[in-house]
């Protein structure tokens, strides 16, 4: 299986590559942000890891509410961290146990914090997809309805563009239409795959 690692910031157009590879290629992809989401709501160990952690305010109705523990998460210094380093493991691991259980040739892992969550550790390729500053502002705005200011400050709370220019094997920028920028991930997905296979 070859698996391919894809992060990059809101608004930069990852999902756009990672549909390509699902649709042409026949890639499994894995959005660990899904993944995350699914384990907050059905895991009975990162729910008690977390309750353990953060308190039982976290809590309604005995289930992990995400707006409660996003509040507390960005209130205190240090809390993201430890946030990550119960979170991250159980994705990863959520991640190799589909993984092994795929008969697919092709894996991709989508992630915000691929590097950041060591994932990248398991991949044999990583692309970061970048996009400028006023270009992902205007996908956040349209894409989830909030005001250029929000939009902004989403963006200035996540990683520069150089964190993925260092750490990525594959950059790929994609400030132009959606077209183009799928050409550009057909290029990329030829060089590192070959030929398209359904």
């Amino acid at each position: 299986m070859t698996v391919i690692g894809i992060t990059g910031g809101s608004g930069s157009g990852k999902s756009t590559l990672s549909r390509l590879l699902a649709t042409e290629y026949g890639a499994l992809v894995l959005d660990a942000d899904a993944i995350y989401h699914e384990l907050l709501e059905q895991s009975a160990d990162m729910r008690l890891a977390l309750t353990e952690a953060f308190g039982t305010g976290i809590l309604s109705e005995g289930k992990i509410c995400r707006k409660s523990l996003a509040a507390l998460v960005f209130a205190k210094e240090g809390a993201l961290d430890l946030l990550n380093s119960i979170t991250h493991p159980r994705v990863t691991e959520e991640i190799r146990r589909r993984m092994a259980a795929s008969e697919k040739n092709i894996c991709v892992i989508d992630a915000f914090g691929l590097v950041q969550s060591g994932m990248h550790r398991i991949c044999d390729c990583t692309v970061g997809v970048l996009a400028d500053r006023d270009v992902r502002i205007r996908r956040i705005m349209a894409r989830d309805g909030l005001d250029e200011m929000r939009a902004a400050a989403r963006i200035d709370a996540q990683v520069a563009e150089e964190y993925y220019r260092a750490h990525c094997d594959t950059i790929l920028v994609n400030n132009g239409s959606e077209a183009e920028f799928l050409a550009e991930c057909r290029r990329f997905c030829r060089t590192l795959l070959g030929k398209e296979t359904n």
